[in-house]
């Protein structure tokens, strides 16, 4: 997959499962942007270290 911020690099996709929910995380090797999916969503960072802290609980 190409990179839609800068249309050059390929990204790097890392699938993690957090309790229920299927987490995606993607980065670009060229211009470093990252993106998250949960549960094919697009998300915040924020939203998925909440995913993992509510696991903890």
């Amino acid at each position: 997959m190409n990179c839609p911020n800068c249309h050059q690099g390929t990204t790097v996709e890392i699938n993690l499962r957090i309790s229920t929910h299927l987490v995606t995380l993607r980065s670009c090797s060229m211009c470093e942007t990252r993106w998250w999916k949960a549960d094919d969503n697009y998300v915040e960072v924020g939203e998925v270290l909440q995913l993992a802290t509510a696991m903890r609980r």
